[in-house]
Formats: C-alpha cells, structure tokens, sequence
C-alpha cells in the first residue's frame, strides 16, 4: 500500500509538471545557449485556506472548495453564502492553490471564468495580498480565501483544513 502511495505521489508530479510545460507553450520556453529549449518555469508556493474565526465549518474537502471558488456551490454548509476571494492570477500562491485545489494551472481557471462571463457568473474578487485577503476574511464572516503557507494570521481570522 505504502509503494502505491509513493507511485500515486510521483504520477501526480510528473503530470503537474507535464501540465505546467503544456500549459507555457512554445513562446514561453527560452533558448539556452547551445540552441536547445528551456524547461518553462512555473513560481508554486504554498498555501494556507483562511476564513473568519466564527465560520462554524471545521474542514472542507478539496473538491467543495473548489466547488466554492469557482462558484458551482454558493453557500456554506449551513446555507450562508460564502463570499470566496483570489489573489491574482500572477501570484505564486494562486498557482500553488489552482493546482491543489482546482488540479489546474492558474490559467485554465481565468479561461474558465473568461468562459463563464457570458452567463453573468462574475469570478471572485481579485485582491492584491496576503494582508488584503486576511482583511477581507476577518471583515466578513462568510469568506474564505487563502494566503501564503507562511503568513503569520490576524485576529478574528483562522486556517481552514482541506480534508481529502
């Protein structure tokens, strides 16, 4: 059992890393010096998902924040909407969450809201940091959103696990 988790580890990685390659396309991918491509770099951080300290829910799993994010579930469990919140589509942590959560790359998920647009489902505010993000959540107790792995938390504000 233990070897297949090592072996679903390292499918998971190679198809991150396949995806991230497809996903930065031929424009993206430097010459070195001896006239051969360069791997496209994808900058990855890591994450922390965050919500007001009064949010009842202890847990969520990946897919019902995704479901969240992307807006095909709008309310918490308890039936309040939810009110999620981005960082911007340039930020390594939002490539570290899409992959995570979403199992996308950053820009399938802007092509999914560009999609979505049309049918008036607007994508969820885009705020400019860590400090917004944790303002936003602890001003607004139906919020969830996420910040860097390593942001020291505000009051009124704690991390919510993602259970899988």
């Amino acid at each position: 059992m233990l070897r297949n988790r090592r072996l679903g580890a390292w499918a998971l990685i190679v198809t991150l890393c396949a995806a991230a390659s497809a996903a930065a396309g031929p424009a993206a991918r430097a010459a070195t010096k001896d006239g051969k491509a360069a791997r496209p770099r994808v900058q990855i951080s890591s994450f922390a998902l965050v919500v007001n300290a009064n949010c009842p829910v202890a847990s969520l799993p990946s897919a019902q924040v995704s479901a969240l994010f992307l807006k095909s579930t709008t309310t918490w469990p308890d039936g309040q909407e939810a009110l999620p919140v981005d960082l911007a589509a340039s930020s390594p942590v939002r490539a570290g969450f899409s992959l995570a959560v979403h199992g996308r790359l950053t820009p399938d998920i802007v092509q999914y809201w560009e999609a979505n647009a049309a049918n008036g489902l607007a994508p969820p505010p885009q705020l400019a940091g860590d400090a917004e993000v944790l303002t936003y959540v602890r001003d607004h107790p139906q919020a969830i959103g996420y910040v860097s792995g390593d942001t020291a938390l505000i009051g009124d504000v704690k991390i919510l696990p993602v259970a899988d």
